[in-house]
């Protein structure tokens, strides 16, 4: 096995980590104006799941992430005006704060980033190992 083996496996595990957190944040953010009846009747679609990525440190290296769903998943909130309101005027909208899903977002694309400099600076150092043999 090569030296650089393990680092680019943990980078690589580090880029697909942060490519399920973008995926996860970007669906979240596209469905968070989502409303849904507290009660859902025959025929209605289910009401969008959040979720969360969790990850968790591999003892040879890199990181695994997993989809965990948002507890509670959805809230109740006041919209009279919807057709989906009960009888006292409630909705289910996701439990989706924009806010935390933009810095999700913004954290995600720096690990990639960083992820990928990690694999550049490998293939740099290789390149050199090689010409110093030469």
């Amino acid at each position: 096995m090569r030296v650089s083996e393990p680092i680019l496996r943990t980078a690589l595990s580090g880029l697909l980590a942060a490519t399920k957190r973008l995926g996860a944040a970007a669906e979240n953010t596209a469905n968070a104006g989502n409303v849904s009846r507290l009660q859902p009747k025959d025929g209605d679609p289910p009401a969008f799941a959040p979720v969360r990525v969790e990850q968790s440190a591999q003892p040879r290296g890199g990181v695994t992430a997993e989809y965990r769903p948002v507890d509670p998943a959805t809230l109740t909130v006041a919209n009279e005006a919807s057709p989906l309101a009960d009888q006292n005027g409630l909705v289910g909208i996701p439990n989706v704060d924009l806010g935390q899903q933009r810095v999700a977002a913004l954290s995600a694309q720096r690990a990639f980033e960083a992820n990928l400099k990690v694999i550049q600076v490998t293939q740099e150092m290789q390149d050199s190992l090689l010409n110093l043999k030469t």
